[in-house]
């Protein structure tokens, strides 16, 4: 919990915009949750009592609550964002500074590839999810709640079915989750000794060229590069597992990445190309 205090306390800069995209999130959710209500009504009193003015005053209020929704929508996707990339610059700007304080010594046994992906890969991990993981995270809870108030309220008997399942989808859901977590952590760690194989050839260029060290050189990133990657399809179906409701604006990128990672074939990521064509 601790580097998660810290992660979030870097937000406390951008409080207002964060302020506004949570108060954003609660009436996008609550959106969500009254939508089935407006329909229920259509049907129960409209069409079933044949009451052509609660349909067409429920069809306006239904297209009311959608545009209100796409607004906050809109408006939540625009704060986070804002404020996540403050907290990517504050982020880079304090890793810079702490990386010139450090002494020889450190930099003599560090690697720069391993620093390379602290600043740019690490930030943007930590961008991500104080724009959207986090904020995606307080409307999986805010809408499981909400729904199970619902529940409740309208047949308490049919909601304790869905309690009785729910501990067992969201066991399910923590086992995948502990599974992924050293996945991605082999992949953080593979791509940094990526990152510093790329460094030293880069660097060194014209000693590589000196000694016709090109197709060694190839061939070592070549075989480092498959390493970094592979621990990434692997975890797909810990990260596609299904929320037991639906997320809005999830779903279409989720299925991209399961599509990219069903592929066939030999995959390499999403910008594949022959080692020395750079």
């Amino acid at each position: 919990m601790k580097p998660l205090s810290r992660v979030l306390g870097h937000l406390r800069k951008y409080w207002l915009v964060t302020l506004g995209a949570y108060l954003s999130l609660l009436i996008v959710t609550a959106g969500n949750l009254v939508t089935p209500r407006l329909i229920q009504v259509i049907i129960d009193r409209g069409i079933s009592g044949k009451n052509m003015s609660v349909i067409i005053w429920m069809a306006l209020g239904l297209v009311g609550l959608a545009l209100g929704r796409s607004l906050f929508q809109f408006a939540q996707g625009y704060l986070s964002e804002r404020a996540s990339q403050g907290v990517a610059y504050d982020l880079r700007n304090a890793l810079y500074a702490k990386i010139q304080s450090l002494s020889f010594s450190y930099h003599d046994r560090a690697q720069t590839g391993q620093l390379l992906t602290r600043a740019t890969n690490d930030v943007e991990l930590v961008r991500m999810f104080t724009g959207m993981g986090f904020l995606q995270f307080l409307n999986s809870v805010v809408m499981l709640v909400g729904s199970l108030i619902l529940l409740f309220a309208m047949n308490w008997r049919l909601a304790l079915v869905t309690v009785v399942i729910l501990p067992l989808v969201l066991g399910l859901f923590s086992f995948f989750g502990l599974k992924a977590r050293p996945m991605f952590s082999q992949v953080q760690k593979k791509l940094s000794a990526l990152n510093t194989i790329l460094q030293e050839n880069l660097a060194g260029v014209r000693v590589v060229k000196a000694f016709a060290r090109e197709p060694f050189e190839a061939e070592r990133f070549g075989i480092r590069q498959p390493g970094a990657f592979r621990r990434v399809p692997e975890g797909g179906p810990a990260d596609g597992f299904p929320l037991p409701y639906p997320l809005p604006g999830v779903q279409p990128e989720h299925a991209g990445h399961l599509l990219v990672r069903r592929l066939p074939g030999d995959w390499r990521g999403p910008h594949r190309g022959p080692v020395g064509g750079l």
